[in-house]
């Protein structure tokens, strides 16, 4: 099932890289729900309204950007984005306010803009993951951003049967006298969660019970707008000595979680976090969801520990006391046991992971490509049994527990999207750091637990 597309571009920027991507769409997805020249409207139509409705109507906007598209300019040689009334500025401005998906598709080579070329009501767009489509590339880039809007169609979906369900499942009121009351729960919402159920918080983060612990994980990394909001409500200072990639390898290149070197949006992991960040982060949450009823007391946001995060991924019965001694021991990926991993197994360092800006002699999984070269937004990914995404990939994951009785170093599972090779990629696989380590590939998930638990 797909929802209305609306594809905005310029005619003096990329009208023939927009006119094969509309064909390569309707020949995927129903043509009278994609949606193209908008500037074609009959004399006395409000363009105004016309677009608002247009693109109100849409559930993504693929914004096409050539290297034209921030310096065209009008006749008088004015810059067509600096007049409020520019139809590709009124088409994404819409879109963003209205919180429609926005995907920027980057062509002819071009560069997302910075927010500091942008007008006001445009600048939000430099935080949404773009998409390249070249000329030399076109089918299997088109078919990227076709495969991305395909699962953006099967969340949404999914979503909106949930709401039905949720709806059709509420108490009936009944009356009692005079008055009117509805049948009281029998527990607490966040006792009754289930996979297929899960207990949501203030900021829209999933919950699930995981079977052989007694924590609901969040089924996702915590994303860049929930540490946005952590940030933004307490002027917290995540920044300051993150090690991002580069051609010449990582370095402390003055990259920060907001910042990292790659283009991400709003529901990619946020990376770039140290272990210190993350746990600032639980308490955060837990006082502010505490104080506001949202989460009960006795309740507490905190890391999973190691075995917890263990039981998450499918293992079991892992020989030693520490997370050093159990390292690498039972050899089974989060998928299974083949090697190279299967199509849609998770973002790792597959051949898409070689964009230019890595060094020259960056490795790869040979034959593999999950389509991100970088994060992904969260739940780009299949789940796994236990419901959650992205438990092999994508970033590595800080847990509470010290990697051995040194207690120097906290551990990390899952691997990134830089990982290629084998034993890294063991569910198994345990990595280490420094408390205050900062990197472009590590982030962090929550779990809800007792709040005396650890």
């Amino acid at each position: 099932m797909s929802g209305p597309i609306f594809i905005s571009y310029r005619r003096d920027d990329a009208p023939h890289l927009a006119g094969r991507l509309y064909d390569r769409l309707a020949a995927r997805f129903p043509k009278d729900q994609i949606f193209i020249d908008v500037d074609n409207l009959d004399p006395g139509v409000d363009f105004v309204e016309a677009i608002e409705q247009s693109v109100g109507a849409c559930d993504v906007l693929i914004a096409v950007i050539g290297r034209r598209w921030l310096i065209s300019s009008e006749a008088e040689g004015s810059r067509r984005l600096d007049n409020p009334d520019d139809f590709v500025r009124l088409e994404i401005a819409t879109a963003l306010k209205r919180n429609i998906r926005v995907i920027p598709v980057l062509v002819d080579d071009a560069s997302m803009p910075r927010a500091s070329d942008l007008p006001d009501d445009l600048k939000a767009l430099v935080r949404r993951n773009a998409v390249e489509v070249s000329y030399t590339r076109f089918r299997a880039d088109s078919e990227r951003l076709i495969v991305a809007l395909e699962r953006i169609f099967e969340k949404t979906t999914a979503e909106q049967r949930e709401r039905r369900v949720n709806e059709q499942s509420k108490p009936e009121r009944v009356e009692t006298g005079a008055k009117e009351r509805l049948e009281p729960e029998r527990q607490p919402p966040l006792e009754r969660a289930t996979r297929e159920r899960p207990w949501v918080n203030s900021l829209g983060m999933k919950f699930v019970p995981v079977a052989g612990t007694q924590v609901l994980f969040s089924v996702w990394d915590t994303r860049v707008q929930d540490f946005e909001a952590f940030v933004g409500d307490t002027n917290y200072d995540a920044t300051g000595g993150m090690w991002s990639l580069g051609k010449e390898g990582w370095m402390q290149r003055g990259a920060t979680w907001r910042e990292p070197g790659f283009s991400q949006g709003p529901t990619h992991p946020v990376v770039g976090v140290s272990w210190n960040d993350a746990k600032k982060f639980c308490e955060w949450l837990t006082s502010r969801e505490q104080a506001s009823g949202t989460l009960p007391q006795g309740r507490a946001y905190r890391l999973p520990t190691d075995a917890e995060w263990s039981a998450g991924v499918g293992l079991q019965d892992e020989e030693g006391t520490t997370p050093k001694e159990k390292d690498g021991k039972i050899k089974l990926y989060p998928w299974g046991n083949e090697w190279p991993p299967p199509k849609g197994a998770g973002n790792y360092a597959g051949e898409e992971s070689k964009i230019g800006q890595e060094p020259s002699d960056w490795k790869v999984i040979k034959g593999y490509n999950d389509g991100y070269p970088r994060t992904s937004p969260v739940g780009s990914f299949a789940a796994n049994a236990s419901g959650l995404n992205d438990m092999g990939g994508n970033v590595w994951q800080w847990c509470e527990d010290w990697y051995d009785t040194a207690k120097l170093r906290r551990v990390l599972r899952g691997a990134s999207w830089d990982y290629d090779y084998p034993d890294g990629l063991l569910a198994s696989y345990r990595y280490d750091f420094i408390p205050g380590f900062r990197r472009d590939n590590v982030g962090f998930r929550c779990v809800v637990a007792a709040e005396s638990s650890r």
